[in-house]
């Protein structure tokens, strides 16, 4: 009896959490839709330098390209690393 009344107690106030994530979440996503950049970043990338074959000038081109990008948005630490892919 004692876990149903702490239920009916604890219940009502799950809702009001859900409410106020509701809101966070809304503002964020208004935030990204005013002022996101994702969308020229993708452009850039698929557009501008175009499919990234392994190897190839492009794959090259985008590496340099996510660096430089990176740097620009001031991320702490940016690094190339060697990857083997077999053809």
């Amino acid at each position: 009896m004692k876990k149903l009344y702490f239920l009916l107690l604890v219940l009502p106030f799950g809702g009001f959490a859900q409410q106020e994530d509701a809101a966070v979440i809304k503002k964020i996503s208004d935030e990204i839709l005013r002022n996101g950049k994702a969308y020229d970043l993708l452009y850039q990338l698929t557009k501008q330098i175009g499919g990234r074959i392994a190897g190839s000038p492009q794959m090259y081109k985008a590496e340099a390209w996510g660096e430089k990008v990176l740097k620009e948005m001031g991320a702490d630490k940016v690094w190339l690393q060697e990857c083997m892919v077999p053809r």
